[in-house]
């Protein structure tokens, strides 16, 4: 017992442990970081839903040059601002958050810049009156409307936040001339991740918070405390790129909002206008379409307000969850075949990823490259495992059998090995001969190495056809096939894949020829004999040797109609025996058969009706159904010896159709002898006149 529980355990772990390892490598690389990431988007979704953050954007209608626009945003007035500001704030806005970066100020320069250019002017240094242009504007004070913006700011101090940016070495004020209007700063620097995209961001460096934040505790008038170990706060987006309610800025200034739009909310101000902006990102929930950092900056407050931050899975739950996927995994795939296997793991990822989307409306988010790699790896490790040891037998068992049977008999014979004990059983099948026609005479004139290739190729691409439609090859016996259809598995159809098998053989024959014209080798042809009956199948021969194989009656007799009756009658593909085996109505819709003749055959004492498999139903021409009517009517004048008028349609199409000429001869020789038990002493058949 100990042995038998050891050697259960033993790959078990092995395999556990080898997937773990492999899965941990992969994960925390860039690919697995990547991947991760990527298939995290898919489970995004936005709210749409923000209630508490409105954008007042400077959108392309607010820089229009005409129209109600006011023109290039980069010298607008400063008026323009106040205006904004005290609009905003006077319908009761909490938080007022600018999120531009004024890089320069068109109306101030510091004074000892003026007094410098002064300087050179007094010196001669420089005369142009671009100069004194130059210095009346710059006057090294305050114009009236950049004053007037700055007592917006002061007015309104308590409840706006300006950005600032981290240079390399301190921190900037791109707002110099206004910083000691303003107390509040958030910083605006972000991270993007493995595949370039913001989700996160970090809540504080140094002595300074993130500007999102900074504008959460102005609102909550409360500290913002991090939940995460990694420091970062993972945004949950409530709107897509360019879909977050806002009002435009120039309606904004001219007074074109709804009363109360901005009441107990926090109000954003940025450029959304994507040929102005340089701040802009993929996001989680981008599509393919760059999100105005204004935008991502208002999911940040309204993530923060709505208390609705997105985890990460404890690091603690993943590995514990890992291990005990890896090991649940590898139980099944051990357990069950490796068809059965890849159901198990493709229903595994679906319910994770359908897992991963009801955690992440609980907030949480689920990690993929880990587990999705243990699943992969325990999946491979456990098919390696069972391929190279547990299934040995198996694989044996198949290498043999899959020369000379059909895969649907190995797989069978894999399953169920006791299927190799001697042994047989009767049942109905339908059996075909193939041979080709003045085989001895073509081989002896043609090279041996080349006629061998040239039979190998032949051979294989039948052999391809009888298996493609069901079929299984019994043996090849010099240049003759044997197969049958019906048996390992019962095919209620068999009778009609039979027939089609002939006929792709014909079809593909053609191509041969094709080919084998451009290489200088000999066409052959080939005859096919197909009966259907009771025969014995089974594993036939010797305990160390044998075949599955089909014998009887119905076996001799499908090889005499492959030579006897198709060297007879000049047909290429004859069949009988098989009306009341199969669905004669559904036959007629694929299969356009001829009834040759009927004869009876050696050993037997009723006659069996020989039909000519002439083609696909939908190959058939005019031509060739005209041909077919005179013979039917000929044959049927033919058996009521009437065999004058047999003679003449017969002899009326006999110049285009072989078994008409051979039943023109026929009845010549009967008119002159009429009572004439006939016989073909050459054929071992008595034809039947009945």
């Amino acid at each position: 017992m100990k042995s038998a529980l050891t050697e259960k355990l033993i790959p078990l772990i092995s395999i556990v442990v080898g997937s773990l390892v492999f899965s941990a490598i992969l994960s925390f690389s860039t690919i697995g970081k990547q991947v991760d990431l990527l298939i995290q988007n898919t489970v995004y979704t936005t709210k749409n839903q923000a209630t508490d953050v409105v954008i007042v954007s400077i959108d392309s209608k607010s820089t229009e040059k005409t129209g109600v626009g006011l023109g290039n945003f980069a010298t607008w007035s400063k008026n323009y601002w106040a205006t904004a500001i005290e609009n905003i704030s006077n319908d009761g806005a909490k938080v007022i958050g600018i999120d531009i970066l004024f890089k320069a100020e068109t109306n101030f320069l510091p004074l000892e810049v003026v007094n410098e250019l002064k300087l050179k002017k007094i010196k001669g240094e420089d005369k142009s009156e671009l100069l004194d242009k130059f210095l009346e504007k710059y006057s090294g004070t305050l114009t009236p409307e950049v004053q007037n913006f700055k007592n917006s700011l002061k007015e309104n101090s308590g409840k706006i936040v300006l950005p600032i940016v981290f240079g390399e070495n301190e921190v900037e004020y791109p707002l110099n001339i206004y910083s000691e209007e303003i107390s509040n700063f958030g910083f605006i620097d972000v991270s993007t991740d493995e595949i370039g995209q913001i989700r996160y961001i970090t809540p504080s460096f140094e002595d300074y918070l993130d500007f999102g934040v900074k504008i959460y505790e102005l609102y909550a008038e409360n500290k913002y405390e991090s939940t995460q170990k990694s420091g970062k706060m993972f945004i949950n987006f409530y709107h897509k790129p360019f879909e977050f309610p806002n009002i435009s800025f120039v309606d904004l200034v001219q007074g074109r909002f709804e009363k109360g739009s901005f009441d107990g909310k926090v109000v954003l101000i940025g450029l959304t206008n994507p040929a102005l902006t340089e701040d802009k990102f993929f996001t989680p929930v981008s599509k393919g379409t760059l999100m105005p950092g204004v935008e991502f900056r208002a999911n940040e407050v309204q993530t923060l307000i709505s208390n609705e931050e997105l985890k990460q899975l404890a690091p603690e739950y993943n590995y514990l969850f890992c291990l005990l996927t890896g090991l649940l995994l590898t139980i099944l795939f051990l357990k069950f075949s490796s068809g059965i296997s890849t159901l198990i793991i493709l229903a595994f990822i679906i319910l994770y990823y359908l897992s991963a989307r009801i955690f992440f409306e609980k907030l949480i988010i689920l990690p993929f490259t880990p587990i999705l790699f243990i699943a992969f790896f325990s999946y491979v490790f456990s098919f390696a495992y069972r391929y190279f040891i547990s299934d040995k037998q198996g694989r044996e068992l198949k290498n043999s059998f899959s020369k000379y049977v059909s895969a649907d008999l190995v797989e069978q014979i894999v399953k169920n090995p006791e299927m190799v004990k001697l042994g047989g059983e009767k049942r109905v099948v339908t059996v075909f001969f193939m041979d080709i026609k003045d085989s001895t005479s073509i081989s002896e004139k043609v090279e041996i190495g080349k006629w061998v290739a040239q039979l190998n190729e032949y051979f294989t691409m039948m052999e391809s056809i009888v298996k493609a439609r069901g079929g299984t090859v019994d043996k090849f016996e010099g240049d003759a096939i044997m197969g049958f259809f019906g048996a390992p598995f019962e095919q209620k159809d068999q009778v009609l894949k039979a027939f089609l098998c002939a006929l792709d053989m014909k079809e593909i024959l053609v191509k041969l020829h094709e080919k084998w014209a451009k290489e200088g080798l000999p066409l052959i042809e080939f005859r096919i004999g197909i009966n259907t009956g009771e025969a014995i199948v089974g594993n036939i021969g010797s305990v160390n040797r044998f075949d599955y194989t089909a014998m009887g009656d119905t076996v001799n007799t499908a090889s005499r109609m492959e030579g006897s009756v198709n060297k007879t009658y000049k047909t290429q593909i004859i069949a009988a025996n098989f009306e009341n085996n199969t669905d004669l109505e559904m036959l007629k819709k694929y299969i356009v058969l001829r009834e040759i003749d009927s004869a009876i055959m050696l050993g037997k004492t009723l006659p069996t009706r020989l039909y000519e498999i002439v083609c696909k139903s939908n190959e058939l021409t005019q031509n060739l159904q005209n041909i077919l009517s005179v013979y039917s009517q000929a044959l049927n004048e033919y058996r009521q010896k009437n065999f004058e008028k047999a003679k003449n349609l017969f002899a009326s199409i006999s110049q285009v159709d072989e078994p008409s000429k051979v039943m023109e001869e026929r009845t010549t020789r009967l008119l002159e002898n009429p009572n004439r038990d006939f016989v073909d002493e050459q054929m071992n058949f008595k034809l039947d006149r009945k």
